[in-house]
């Protein structure tokens, strides 16, 4: 027979354990995000010419702006990485990935909305060849991905706040 006590810590034990799963589960999750907005803009920095060329198929990106997010951008994305991958400000971080992802999105789908298949110089040549195969739909579907990634993440780490608070008021009981 089961006393109350004995119930009380095997529950704990069980949210212990689902706790854990949910922090290495957020924790790939926006690891996955945060890598490749580090690829993205190492690609860019490699190749600035081609991606400062691919902004002007953007026509929502003022011609004077343009040279400035085609050095800076670049160099977000690549901090971005850092603060996550050097525990600087992750929080912030996640933040603004999901923030610049939905801008991003939202502009590409702006513009295919006005019948424009801006160029995407993401990756660099990477994306250059699943544009020849999967035409816009890969931008759309990669940046709708990462947005569940990032709100995955961010829905199991506050869950798992959810489970610590009422593990630890049950406790008090």
């Amino acid at each position: 027979m089961t006393t109350p006590h004995r119930t009380l810590v095997l529950w704990a034990a069980s949210c212990a354990e689902a706790t854990k799963w949910r922090g290495i589960t957020s924790f790939l999750c926006t690891s996955t995000c945060f890598a490749i907005f580090g690829l993205a803009g190492i690609a860019k920095v490699l190749d600035t010419a081609a991606f400062g060329d691919s902004l002007a198929s953007w026509q929502l990106i003022p011609r004077p702006v343009a040279p400035v997010i085609a050095l800076t951008l670049p160099l977000g994305e690549i901090a971005l990485c850092l603060m996550w991958f050097l525990n600087l400000a992750r929080g912030t971080a996640q933040v603004i990935g999901a923030l610049l992802l939905v801008v991003y999105t939202a502009a590409y789908c702006v513009h295919l909305a006005m019948g424009i298949r801006p160029d995407c110089q993401c990756l660099g040549r990477v994306v250059a060849y699943l544009y020849d195969r999967n035409e816009a739909l890969w931008n759309v579907v990669r940046n709708g991905v990462l947005i569940g990634l990032l709100a995955a993440a961010w829905l199991l780490r506050r869950g798992e706040r959810d489970l610590i608070t009422q593990t630890e008021a049950n406790a008090k009981r």
